[in-house]
């Protein structure tokens, strides 16, 4: 009995070591898109949640909508000024880095837009 002891010891060492390796999460793939905005939704109350939505067409495939969370800077081409996403407008033509959430909503972690540097 006292040999089977550590033996059970070292099975159940391993089983947990395999079972906490499966469990870790990758992070999301962050992914890239090129595209014309369609339409953009700005949250006007924080207190409620802190995220808008913008819809944008790819130069190919199928309109698109994502989260983007209050405050993100939008930065303007290859210049260092950063404006607001209040001050993207329809038509204006936007590269966007994201990831898809667990829950499948399409989240933007980066925003640059093209063109008309004001």
């Amino acid at each position: 009995m006292k040999k089977l002891i550590p033996v059970l010891l070292v099975c159940a060492v391993l089983c947990l070591y395999f079972l906490a390796k499966e469990t870790v999460a990758k992070p999301p793939a962050i992914q890239k898109l090129i595209g014309i905005v369609n339409s953009v939704s700005i949250n006007p109350d924080p207190m409620r949640g802190n995220s808008s939505l913008i819809s944008i067409t790819p130069d190919e495939g199928q309109k698109m909508d994502f989260e983007v969370n209050t405050g993100i800077g939008v930065t303007m081409g290859e210049s260092d000024k950063s404006i607001s996403l209040r001050q993207i407008e329809v038509g204006d033509k936007v590269a966007v880095e994201y990831i898809v959430t667990k829950g499948g909503v399409n989240r933007v972690t980066l925003m640059e837009r093209y063109g008309r540097y004001k």
